[in-house]
């Protein structure tokens, strides 16, 4: 597979990714987000957030308190995680009779105190709007940014550069 040879296994924040602009049907930006995460000099710090950005979703970040959560919120929208020691994200479609249609690791459907006890209070809300964006230019946005990271890199690597492993990854995601 092209995707395998370019970033190895794909991990969690990969598949999350990927059914992110599936679920936006940006299927021809999916083998472009692994390009740009995993071309990045410091991955996994690359931020979920800043790739939202340069297609120009347009998203907020936001720390809500569980007690004042309304539960009509413009729908989808991105949640942290924390169960045990994991950290994730999750991609909250909908609530609907009572349930939380949630998209992981795979569709589930999660209650409210369920969602509310995995959840941080984390979430990054993304605009209705960015159904309709249109993508042109992508392609070369992405090279851009890789020749960007990689000249940082060059530069950086003399220094001594940030390593982020995968244990430290979640956070970064959201709050870089």
């Amino acid at each position: 597979m092209l995707l395998d040879s370019l970033t190895g296994p794909l991990d969690r924040l990969d598949l999350f990714m990927i059914n992110l602009l599936r679920y936006f049907s940006f299927h021809s930006l999916c083998q472009d987000v692994l390009i740009y995460f995993h071309s990045h000099p410091h991955y996994p710090s690359m931020t979920v957030t800043d790739y939202l950005n340069d297609v120009n979703i347009s998203n907020t970040i936001l720390v809500v308190e569980k007690t004042t959560f309304q539960l009509d919120h413009l729908y989808p929208f991105i949640t942290h995680c924390k169960e045990n020691d994991r950290e994730y994200l999750m991609l909250v479609q909908n609530f609907n009779s009572g349930q939380f249609l949630i998209d992981g690791e795979e569709i589930e459907h999660l209650g409210k105190d369920e969602f509310f006890k995995k959840w941080t209070g984390l979430m990054i809300c993304l605009d209705e709007v960015t159904k309709n964006v249109t993508f042109k230019g992508i392609p070369n946005a992405i090279k851009r940014i890789f020749l960007k990271f990689r000249q940082q890199s060059e530069v950086s690597s003399s220094s001594n550069p940030l390593k982020l492993n995968h244990h430290t990854q979640t956070l970064h995601y959201i709050l870089a």
